[in-house]
């Protein structure tokens, strides 16, 4: 089990993984494991179910811990999005959106700077929302979340094309102002300074 210094606040990195071993219920699941983001970067982990790409971001934020490696990352700075989308169904779109973004330290944006067209449902129970308008809105609290880094996982999942892409335009401002984005995916991100890392290059399979 690694001692606390091997996990340390990240400075003009943003985020760093040295040999980093990860764990799944007591069990190594992938292996050195090196990368870095910096500021500016689109870091997108690919590879087929089970390989280990949410407990590599569990890694990132602090609910797994590391078996081995270090890890320099600047908790502070990031914005987690998962499969659940911590969505209350019996409050508006608007009052989700302004509990989360409050949260986060973000700031409410005009009514037509929202993006997936999230302004037209603002009055909608989210219960009434489907699958992947609560994906958007979701997203919606990443962007103007406030926060530097943005670790999410599958974050297109329920999207349409059309949408897919649209996120994919929002993460691309992001990181043009200096942000991070690091996500897991089974499809390609259309972006064009993003780079892929197969994690099944690192699993375990012994």
């Amino acid at each position: 089990m690694p001692q606390s210094s091997d996990i340390t606040v990240a400075a003009d990195i943003g985020v760093q993984a040295e040999a980093i071993v990860g764990q799944r219920g007591g069990r190594p699941i992938f292996e050195g494991l090196s990368f870095a983001a910096h500021s500016g970067d689109f870091l997108v982990f690919c590879g087929p179910n089970g390989i280990g790409k949410t407990t590599l971001l569990y890694t990132l934020i602090g609910l797994s811990e590391l078996i081995d490696g270090h890890l320099s990352i600047s908790h502070d700075d990031c914005l987690f999005l998962g499969h659940g989308d911590g969505l209350k169904g019996e409050l508006t779109v608007a009052q989700n959106l302004a509990f989360w973004i409050g949260v986060f330290g973000g700031e409410i944006p005009d009514s037509d700077q929202w993006p997936f067209d999230i302004q037209k449902i603002l009055d909608r129970e989210v219960r009434h929302l489907s699958s992947g308008q609560r994906q958007k809105v979701a997203l919606a609290s990443v962007i103007f979340g406030g926060r530097k880094i943005w670790i999410l996982d599958e974050p297109t999942t329920g999207l349409d094309a059309s949408s897919a892409a649209e996120f994919c335009q929002w993460a691309q401002e992001h990181c043009d102002k200096s942000g991070i984005v690091i996500a897991t995916t089974h499809m390609a991100f259309e972006y064009k300074r993003g780079q892929t890392l197969d994690l099944a290059s690192f699993a375990i399979t012994r």
